[in-house]
């Protein structure tokens, strides 16, 4: 009974994998069948707005790290300094910039307006490569010593901000990246040492920098610990950056294309509309 009941059990499982296979057969040949009933028109009109759709994302997306980054300064004050929110505004900036490209290219794809086309194909990739280009030579200047610039910013500004009244946000950015990393210092608890925090305080290292229930402080510095953290997830930046640049590259690429096939669409119909006056006027002619 229980071999009866084990077959009859992989009968039905092999039915319902045949019919799923079944219908994603329909719905895949479906797709091959509207594709190839498609003119060379629509295919990059739609080719277009699909483009522009993922740039429209990708923008949302960039806003949002901007969004990130102002609820958590932190990140910014540790690497770049505690009067600094240039990746913060360059985030908006750029998002907000992107959001504007996208729905010109969906505008200027739908409506077929070669003017919005032309407008899409010159500004995206200003977009797209502006920041490489600023960013581009500094990080070519300062390669290999860009970990070391951060590190001596980061311990002279803790040295001299951290625990000072004038500089709330600054320690309290510090105290949260302590706290969430487990650690201490630049590069450790020592790096308080003739800080002024310890004269206003007359402690080593603040009490962040403690685990529960222990006096031992935590032996890592942030700035190593941060460090590990953007390693670990550099493949997830990679891959979005990635498929961001092939995307905005295909939809120039594509919109150069559509615009020319609109051109053409257009003077087809002048070309025709003025044919059917032509041909109006001669009837005219032949009554009178």
């Amino acid at each position: 009974m229980g071999t009866v009941d084990t077959v009859s059990r992989f009968g039905q499982l092999a039915m319902f994998i045949c019919s799923m296979l079944s219908s994603v057969g329909r719905i895949v040949s479906s797709f091959v069948k509207c594709i190839l009933s498609m003119t060379w028109h629509k295919f990059f009109k739609y080719a277009l707005m699909v483009l522009a759709s993922i740039l429209m994302v990708a923008s949302v997306a960039i806003i949002g790290l901007g969004i990130y980054l102002h609820m958590r300064p932190w990140v910014e004050v540790v690497y770049l300094g505690h009067s600094s929110k240039c990746l913060e505004y360059l985030c908006f900036g750029v998002g907000v910039a992107g959001v504007a490209l996208a729905l010109i290219g969906l505008f200027g794809g739908h409506r077929e307006h070669r003017m919005l086309l032309i407008l899409y194909c010159f500004m995206v990739p200003v977009l797209l490569f502006t920041p490489y280009f600023m960013g581009g030579p500094l990080a070519l200047v300062f390669e290999g010593n860009m970990e070391m610039i951060v590190r001596r910013q980061s311990k002279e500004e803790l040295v001299h901000l951290y625990g000072t009244p004038n500089h709330q946000d600054f320690t309290n950015a510090w105290d949260s990246a302590m706290k969430m990393f487990e650690c201490c210092g630049v590069d450790y608890y020592k790096d308080f040492e003739g800080s002024a925090y310890q004269n206003l305080t007359r402690l080593h290292f603040p009490q962040v920098c403690l685990p529960k229930d222990s006096k031992v402080p935590f032996e890592k510095g942030c700035i190593q610990m941060m460090i590990d953290f953007l390693e670990h997830h550099h493949k997830a930046a990679f891959i979005f950056i990635s498929v961001l640049c092939i995307s905005v590259s295909l939809s120039v690429v594509v919109s150069a294309i559509f615009h020319q096939l609109v051109k053409k669409k257009e003077k087809k119909e002048k070309g025709a509309f003025l044919n059917g006056e032509e041909l109006k006027h001669l009837q005219q002619n032949i009554h009178t």
